[in-house]
């Protein structure tokens, strides 16, 4: 059965799980799960707390389809979700107390790309000094927004924010990597965030 619900939207797989349709939650769970483990990661390195992390938000949503809410973006519900219950366990607070420091590793895949496309490993080192320089935050909105291609109001609902303070986060770390590095080296890194080198 799940077989036939491949290509079905998102909308309607997440109305048929809120109806009892465990096999509209496994396609959802097989559509988003690389993602998730992706971003669990950028929170915590520890694979095996990564992964019990989206298995007990799967098994949670499981046991209860007819108490969870419809959601416009199953996606932004998935990685919101996640997000706060790593947060939790790494802290110790509660799902609703995110701290200002908490960890955010943002060690961008495009780093890969960019040492494949440029020659220059100085710029590199740079751009890579640069990304480690901003806040958490400023990294987590940088790897939602450039990895993830989501857009600002999607931001603020993942990281239960508002949206000017994506917006403004958004604007403070692109200021900080321009301020941080030269002007060809914060071109090349600036180039490739606005999808230059996809």
């Amino acid at each position: 059965m799940a077989q036939g619900l491949q290509h079905t939207t998102d909308e309607v797989l997440w109305h048929l799980y809120r109806q009892g349709n465990e096999a509209a939650l496994a396609v959802i769970y097989e559509r988003y799960v690389k993602s998730l483990y992706a971003y669990g990661r950028k929170f915590n390195t520890e694979t095996a707390l990564v992964k019990d992390c989206i298995q007990d938000l799967f098994a949670d949503l499981l046991s209860k389809p007819h108490s969870v809410s419809q959601t416009p973006n199953v996606r932004n519900y998935l990685m919101k979700s996640l997000r706060r219950r790593i947060l939790a366990v790494g802290s110790k607070h509660t799902f609703g107390e995110v701290p200002d420091d908490y960890a955010f590793g943002l060690i961008p895949s495009y780093e890969q790309e960019l040492i494949q496309a440029q020659s220059d490993g100085e710029e590199i080192r740079q751009v890579q000094e640069a990304i480690q320089k901003l806040t958490r935050r400023q990294q987590e909105i940088i790897y939602l927004k450039f990895y993830h291609d989501l857009d600002n109001h999607s931001i603020a609902e993942v990281m239960s924010l508002t949206y000017q303070a994506v917006c403004n986060l958004i604007s403070k770390a692109i200021k900080a990597i321009r301020d941080l590095l030269t002007s060809s080296t914060a071109m090349l890194a600036l180039y490739y965030l606005s999808g230059g080198l996809d």
